[in-house]
């Protein structure tokens, strides 16, 4: 058994060599997967102003915010079906994107509704 492992990609296979593949001109990003990548990036910088990583966030936070609304399921299955971890984490993350946590968003939203009623 070798005492030192080589580095392995998140694929399994050993990592080529930075060097090696720079001369040979086989640059793993220059793959149509990888230019459809930068292609969508691109697009979603020029006409939504940030990265694929927070628009995915954006989005499963405000669907995750609607669910909260509705005021129907409890706050942590709207956590996990909306990809959080667990619900501290999308109680954290909800705060910085509404400034109050679900549990009190909910709260004021039944507040104002029954307020509406009387």
């Amino acid at each position: 058994m070798p005492s030192q492992l080589s580095p392995v990609s998140f694929a399994g296979r050993p990592k080529k060599n930075a060097t090696a593949t720079a001369a040979s001109g086989t640059a793993a990003s220059s793959s149509p997967a990888v230019e459809l990548g930068r292609r969508i990036s691109a697009v979603l910088r020029k006409y939504h102003g940030m990265t694929i990583s927070n628009y995915v966030r954006q989005r499963r936070i405000e669907r995750a915010r609607r669910e909260v609304a509705n005021g129907v399921r409890p706050l942590s299955m709207i956590a996990l079906d909306a990809g959080f971890a667990d619900q501290s984490h999308f109680t954290r993350v909800f705060r910085q994107a509404f400034g109050e946590t679900p549990g009190r968003y909910a709260r004021s939203l039944r507040g104002r509704r029954s307020d509406g009623a009387t």
